[in-house]
């Protein structure tokens, strides 16, 4: 059985980034925080075409992904 993702809470908790996105060797996943407008992932969402997937779930998410094409089914 997987476990959900708590986008490694424990390290944020203490000022770290999650593995997943200091592990990513092309820096192709950005975290931050939504509410500062000095944030990285702010600059970004201006800058880029942000979508969910599935977002008729209305399951209010919280990965965003840039560019889609079209919807993930």
């Amino acid at each position: 059985m997987a476990d959900k993702c708590t986008f490694c809470y424990h390290r944020v908790a203490t000022g770290l980034l999650p593995a997943c996105v200091e592990a990513c060797p092309t820096q192709a996943r950005i975290f931050g925080d939504l509410r500062s407008k000095a944030s990285r992932l702010v600059r970004f969402t201006r800058m880029n075409r942000i979508h969910v997937l599935k977002p008729s779930l209305n399951t209010q998410p919280k990965v965003y992904y840039a560019q889609l094409d079209g919807e993930v089914r």
